[in-house]
């Protein structure tokens, strides 16, 4: 506000506590993320960094919680029949980061308990190679109805439906 109303000639005072050199650097590429649609490749490429650091610049946090906690996640997308993506998450059984992949394969009517038939997203999501989740979701609370769990592994399949049975 002071060099709003500064004289032209004025030489404006240094903050008293300016950012740093990080966290303008870090602050650019966040916007530059955001510009990209939240796609570190691209993200990466438009900066000249390879991928591996513009991951770990950019807020994109890595979830190590398979099931409830991705259903959240993605109950908050912009959820539309055909769209898909990646979760950053931390591999379960071994080191490093593997990333679930996600599907929105449409919507359908579920049932909610007392409250009802919902008209929800059903959003697969996990490997293709190990385990597949599949979320039956709405943008409102509590956003997960139902979740069912494939392990391809051992062919079991679990069911959590999110309300009482009526």
């Amino acid at each position: 506000m002071k060099a709003l109303l500064a004289a032209p000639d004025d030489e404006p005072e240094p903050p008293d506590n300016p950012m740093s050199a990080d966290r303008i650097r870090w602050e650019h590429i966040q916007r530059v993320y955001e510009l990209c649609g939240h796609n570190v490749s691209e993200t990466a490429r438009r900066l000249n960094m390879h991928r591996a650091h513009a991951a770990t610049d950019v807020q994109a946090p890595v979830f190590d919680f398979w099931g409830g906690m991705y259903g959240m996640l993605l109950a908050g997308l912009n959820l539309r029949e055909g769209a898909s993506g990646a979760i950053p998450a931390i591999a379960e059984y071994q080191d490093g980061e593997r990333p679930a992949a996600y599907r929105v394969l449409g919507q359908d009517d579920v049932m909610a308990g007392s409250h009802g038939r919902k008209r929800a997203w059903q959003v697969a999501a996990g490997q293709p190679d190990d385990l597949l989740m599949t979320f039956s979701l709405i943008q409102t609370p509590p956003y997960v109805l139902k979740l069912v769990y494939t392990d391809r592994a051992t062919g079991r399949i679990w069911t959590w439906d999110m309300f009482e049975r009526t």
